[in-house]
Protein backbone atom coordinates (compact mmCIF):
# COMPACT_ATOMS: atom_id res chain seq x y z
CA UNK A 1 0.00 0.00 0.00
CA UNK A 2 2.96 2.13 0.71
CA UNK A 3 3.83 2.68 -3.30
CA UNK A 4 0.19 3.45 -4.07
CA UNK A 5 0.00 6.01 -1.35
CA UNK A 6 3.60 7.46 -1.82
CA UNK A 7 2.63 8.28 -5.48
CA UNK A 8 -0.91 9.66 -4.34
CA UNK A 9 0.80 12.28 -2.17
CA UNK A 10 4.05 12.70 -4.62
CA UNK A 11 1.92 13.76 -7.69
CA UNK A 12 -0.59 15.75 -5.32
CA UNK A 13 2.43 17.35 -4.10
CA UNK A 14 3.90 18.58 -7.29
CA UNK A 15 0.11 19.46 -8.71
CA UNK A 16 -0.40 21.94 -5.88
CA UNK A 17 3.11 23.11 -6.46
CA UNK A 18 1.58 24.67 -10.08
CA UNK A 19 3.47 21.90 -11.99
CA UNK A 20 0.65 20.36 -14.35
CA UNK A 21 2.87 18.64 -16.39
CA UNK A 22 1.08 16.38 -18.68
CA UNK A 23 2.40 12.96 -17.01
CA UNK A 24 1.49 14.22 -13.92
CA UNK A 25 -2.11 14.99 -14.49
CA UNK A 26 -2.79 11.90 -15.89
CA UNK A 27 -0.74 10.31 -12.87
CA UNK A 28 -3.39 11.93 -10.54
CA UNK A 29 -6.19 11.33 -13.08
CA UNK A 30 -5.44 7.48 -13.14
CA UNK A 31 -4.73 7.00 -9.04
CA UNK A 32 -8.26 8.57 -8.89
CA UNK A 33 -9.82 6.31 -10.98
CA UNK A 34 -8.13 3.13 -9.59
CA UNK A 35 -9.19 4.26 -6.13
CA UNK A 36 -13.04 4.91 -7.22
CA UNK A 37 -12.79 1.03 -9.55
CA UNK A 38 -11.97 -0.17 -6.13
CA UNK A 39 -14.10 1.29 -3.47
CA UNK A 40 -17.05 0.90 -5.82
CA UNK A 41 -16.15 -2.83 -6.26
CA UNK A 42 -15.95 -3.50 -2.74
CA UNK A 43 -19.44 -0.62 -2.07
CA UNK A 44 -21.15 -2.64 -4.05
CA UNK A 45 -20.06 -6.37 -2.87
CA UNK A 46 -21.22 -9.47 -5.22
CA UNK A 47 -19.77 -12.36 -4.19
CA UNK A 48 -21.08 -14.97 -6.09
CA UNK A 49 -20.40 -12.85 -9.39
CA UNK A 50 -16.50 -14.33 -10.73
CA UNK A 51 -16.43 -10.93 -12.14
CA UNK A 52 -16.59 -9.45 -9.05
CA UNK A 53 -14.29 -11.88 -7.50
CA UNK A 54 -11.54 -11.19 -10.11
CA UNK A 55 -12.05 -7.12 -9.16
CA UNK A 56 -11.55 -7.97 -6.03
CA UNK A 57 -8.84 -9.55 -6.16
CA UNK A 58 -6.99 -7.40 -8.40
CA UNK A 59 -7.85 -4.08 -6.43
CA UNK A 60 -6.32 -5.73 -3.05
CA UNK A 61 -3.18 -6.00 -5.57
CA UNK A 62 -2.97 -2.63 -6.21
CA UNK A 63 -2.70 -1.85 -2.65
CA UNK A 64 0.56 -4.10 -2.99
CA UNK A 65 2.28 -3.07 -6.38
CA UNK A 66 5.56 -1.53 -6.27
CA UNK A 67 6.96 1.61 -6.72
CA UNK A 68 8.72 0.54 -10.16
CA UNK A 69 5.09 -0.20 -11.26
CA UNK A 70 3.98 3.01 -9.86
CA UNK A 71 6.93 5.06 -11.46
CA UNK A 72 5.05 4.46 -14.50
CA UNK A 73 1.44 4.88 -13.89
CA UNK A 74 0.33 3.55 -17.25
CA UNK A 75 2.38 0.26 -16.07
CA UNK A 76 -0.29 0.11 -12.73
CA UNK A 77 -3.16 0.27 -15.17
CA UNK A 78 -2.14 -2.20 -17.00
CA UNK A 79 -1.16 -4.36 -14.39
CA UNK A 80 -4.82 -3.90 -12.79
CA UNK A 81 -6.39 -4.28 -16.23
CA UNK A 82 -9.15 -6.60 -14.83
CA UNK A 83 -10.02 -4.40 -12.02
CA UNK A 84 -11.02 -1.98 -14.47
CA UNK A 85 -13.32 -4.75 -16.49
CA UNK A 86 -14.53 -6.21 -13.56
CA UNK A 87 -15.77 -2.46 -12.62
CA UNK A 88 -17.40 -1.52 -16.15
CA UNK A 89 -18.97 -4.98 -16.14
CA UNK A 90 -20.48 -4.51 -12.55
CA UNK A 91 -21.21 -0.93 -12.44
CA UNK A 92 -24.65 -0.41 -10.64
CA UNK A 93 -27.74 1.23 -12.21
CA UNK A 94 -29.59 3.72 -11.34
CA UNK A 95 -28.67 7.95 -10.73
CA UNK A 96 -24.78 6.95 -9.86
CA UNK A 97 -24.22 5.46 -13.09
CA UNK A 98 -22.70 8.28 -15.20
CA UNK A 99 -20.93 10.05 -12.73
CA UNK A 100 -19.44 6.25 -11.29
CA UNK A 101 -18.66 5.44 -14.91
CA UNK A 102 -16.86 8.62 -15.98
CA UNK A 103 -14.70 8.81 -12.61
CA UNK A 104 -13.68 5.22 -12.81
CA UNK A 105 -12.40 5.16 -16.40
CA UNK A 106 -10.43 8.25 -16.25
CA UNK A 107 -7.75 5.47 -16.44
CA UNK A 108 -8.55 5.72 -19.95
CA UNK A 109 -7.63 9.16 -20.29
CA UNK A 110 -4.16 8.96 -21.46
CA UNK A 111 -4.66 5.96 -23.45
CA UNK A 112 -7.11 8.44 -25.37
CA UNK A 113 -4.51 11.08 -25.70
CA UNK A 114 -1.55 8.62 -27.13
CA UNK A 115 -4.34 7.80 -29.59
CA UNK A 116 -5.10 11.36 -31.12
Amino acid sequence: MGAFLQSLFSTREILLRGNFAGHLTFASLAITGLALQAATLWRHRQPASAWWRIGAAYSLLLLFLGPWVWSGYWAACRAVLPLTIAFNLLLPAGRAFWPLWILGNLTTLHAVWRFL
